[in-house]
């Protein structure tokens, strides 16, 4: 019988958890680039900006996490694109 760490008990984490640091490090940098960029409706340069890294880093970790285009152009319904295009 092994014993569980209180908090993983208290709150029913399982013993494995599903993710590393370095997994949770990345799920958070990928969502707070995303974040930026919706706010900034996808402009690079301003999110780099605001991020205080180059239009490079931006772009390398853009391509790194998948986040190539704005999800308004993704073709996901009708209405998005026209009100995308405005």
């Amino acid at each position: 019988m092994s014993a569980r760490h209180p908090v993983e008990e208290s709150c029913g984490l399982p013993q494995a958890h599903p993710y590393n640091l370095q997994q949770a490090i990345e799920r958070f940098e990928r969502g707070y680039i995303a974040n930026i960029l919706e706010l900034t409706r996808w402009n690079r340069r301003k999110t780099a900006q605001m991020l205080g890294i180059s239009a490079d880093a931006l772009t390398a970790k853009m391509q790194y996490y998948q986040l190539l285009s704005s999800p308004a152009f993704s073709g996901s319904c009708e209405c998005e694109r026209e009100n995308a295009l405005r």
